[in-house]
């Protein structure tokens, strides 16, 4: 797909929450099904790849995957020099991946922050402590 496509893409999704899998009620499965193909029409209008709903779907929950993968590999080694939690943009990310960051809850990359980390929370003792 293009840039074009992409933030085409992009742009449907940023106005439609159920889009993200916020159902709201039993027959939000088939209206979101009808919404991507109603996507992939005006996507696909745009040339380049051609693709059906489901497709369009999936190339969009593939792209947030990569984003996240891309992220999560640059702001580790962000944050061994010291430097905190980075946002895409200091990451050096390509317009498009910054943009569908925001479709990823932060806590999926940060965590909950009153959560302890259960591998810090392991038990420190010997193995034959009661």
């Amino acid at each position: 797909p293009t840039t074009t496509q992409w933030n085409r893409l992009l742009d449907a999704v940023a106005l439609d929450a159920e889009l993200l899998g916020e159902y709201a009620d039993p027959g939000a499965a088939g209206r979101v099904m009808e919404k991507w193909e109603s996507i992939a029409a005006t996507v696909n209008a745009l040339g380049s790849a051609f693709k059906t709903g489901d497709k369009w779907r999936i190339a969009f929950s593939n792209l947030r995957n990569r984003a996240k993968r891309q992220y999560n590999y640059r702001a580790r080694y962000h944050n061994g020099t010291g430097g905190g939690l980075p946002s895409p943009v200091q990451l050096g990310m390509s317009p498009v991946y910054s943009r569908v960051m925001e479709f990823v809850p932060k806590t999926q990359l940060h965590g909950h922050a009153n959560v302890n980390d259960p591998l810090q929370g392991q038990h420190q003792g010997g193995m034959n402590e009661a």
